[in-house]
């Protein structure tokens, strides 16, 4: 598997996040957020990668190039989890994302590697 460049896409998000409702507060995106949380301590997450969730769902990760905020993502990602009755691979691929976010600290890649499993999901099932 190659290395990921996570500032391949740096800038050019604008017409993929559209269906991101950046309107809505923090605070209403806190219930899916810890949705998102029991669901990968239910699958059995890693230390590492719960530490790393746990990290960027407390901080005011903010990417500025492509204009998003962290928790727009981790609350999608628990929208798109709601739409299958078994998001176990979905799961496996947050967990492997998450430990990988341990290799850099820059909000655009933690933003990068979140936005590309969430819009493999939304555009490979249509769930959104």
């Amino acid at each position: 598997m190659s290395k990921l460049d996570v500032h391949y896409y740096d800038g050019h998000w604008e017409e993929v996040c559209d269906y991101i409702d950046k309107a809505k507060l923090i605070a209403d995106k806190i219930p899916n957020i810890n949705a998102l949380r029991k669901r990968l301590e239910k699958y059995g997450c890693s230390a590492q990668a719960m530490a790393n969730f746990n990290i960027i769902a407390s901080s005011n990760t903010y990417d500025p190039i492509n204009k998003i905020h962290v928790h727009d993502l981790l609350y999608i990602l628990e929208e798109v989890c709601k739409g299958y009755e078994d998001c176990t691979d979905l799961l496996k691929m947050i967990v492997e994302q998450l430990e990988d976010m341990s290799t850099g600290l820059c909000a655009q890649g933690r933003t990068t590697r979140l936005h590309q499993l969430m819009v493999s999901f939304v555009e490979e099932e249509h769930i959104l």
